[in-house]
C-alpha cells in the first residue's frame, strides 16, 4: 500500500545535509506525529517511518522492527555514512536496538521521535552520540 505524504505539518528547518530523495521525502512528512505501531501518515513509529521512507525513495519493503531492519544490508563506519543509510541507537544503559532512523548527509538524519514525530537531528547532538548503535547501508552500493 502507498501511503501519500500529508505534506510539512510544521515549519521544516533548514539543514546542512544534502539534496537528496532521502531529504525532500522526509520533508515531506515533516511533523507527522510519533505514534506507537504507526505506519501512515497518522503517525509513524520509528521503525515505521523508515520503512516508508525506503518504500517510497528505493522501493524496497523494509521489515517492521528496528532490530529486523538492523538484520539487513551491511554494517559501515560513521565516517562512510551517506544519504539513505539507517542509523541505529539503543536506549542510554542498554546494549539493545531501540530506535531507528534514515542518515541525510552532514551529520543529520530523519526518524520519528517520541516527542516530536517526524523530526531531523545531527547524530553530533549529545544525547545520539552517546547512545549511537551502528549503521548500515541497504541501497546504493556493497
Amino acid at each position: 500500500q502507498v501511503v501519500r505524504p500529508p505534506g510539512p505539518r510544521a515549519p521544516v528547518p533548514q539543514i546542512t545535509a544534502p539534496a537528496s530523495p532521502w531529504k525532500s521525502e522526509a520533508e515531506r512528512w515533516y511533523g507527522t506525529p510519533y505514534r506507537y505501531g504507526g505506519v501512515d501518515g497518522g503517525g509513524f513509529d520509528c521503525s515505521g517511518f523508515s520503512r516508508m521512507l525506503y518504500l517510497r525513495v528505493a522501493g524496497l519493503n523494509l521489515p517492521r522492527t528496528s532490530k529486523q531492519q538492523y538484520q539487513l544490508g551491511r554494517g559501515i563506519s560513521q565516517d562512510d555514512m551517506r544519504p539513505g543509510d539507517l542509523v541505529f541507537f539503543r536506549s542510554p544503559n542498554s546494549s539493545e536496538i531501540t530506535h531507528v532512523g534514515v542518515y541525510l548527509g552532514s551529520s543529520y538524519f530523519t526518524h520519528s521521535s517520541t516527542s516530536r514525530g517526524v523530526t531531523f537531528n545531527s547524530i553530533k547532538e549529545s544525547y545520539y552520540r552517546h547512545n549511537f548503535f551502528g549503521a548500515r547501508r541497504v541501497v546504493g552500493g556493497s
